[in-house]
């Protein structure tokens, strides 16, 4: 390990911890996690043209979010910490979307939901297609009538 690197792990702290079910040094570690999966997901991804929103080291909550914009649609895929009293589980979610006369029509699914972070081991690849399939697959039709719409006025 690099002194930098050490340097970094015994300096950081938290200004403030934004969940209620674990310490900082649970955080960090699950954050430790999260940059290895951020960067396994980004690889598969980013050719695609998807593009993170931001790194999981930048961010002040356990999540990492990817966008893309696919002519009139936008997209996020997702994994996120679930703040549950014992678990720390995960979620891995997809979105799309558009705007239409001042109105944001939206939908969001998860592909799972609940699950330890072991679960993304092996199966990484697996997820990350099924989440692209899922955006390939929802059409205008499925976001009016399946999604929710709001207001941007």
């Amino acid at each position: 390990m690099s002194l930098q690197t050490i340097y970094y792990y015994i300096m950081r702290k938290l200004l403030y911890n934004v969940y209620s079910n674990i310490n900082d040094d649970e955080f960090f570690e699950i954050e430790d996690k999260l940059v290895k999966l951020e960067s396994a997901i980004a690889r598969i991804l980013q050719p695609k043209h998807w593009r993170l929103t931001n790194t999981v080291r930048n961010n002040d909550a356990l999540i990492i979010d990817l966008t893309c914009r696919d002519g009139e649609f936008y997209g996020n895929i997702g994994v996120e910490f679930e703040d549950k009293p014992q678990k720390k589980t995960f979620r891995f979610y997809v979105t799309k979307s558009f705007d239409e006369k001042n109105k944001r029509y939206f939908i969001r699914t998860d592909i799972f939901s609940n699950k330890e972070f072991s679960c993304f081991e092996n199966n990484i690849n697996d997820f990350v297609f099924a989440a692209l399939k899922q955006f390939d697959d929802w059409s205008r039709y499925n976001i009016i009538y399946y999604g929710t719409v709001i207001s941007l006025g």
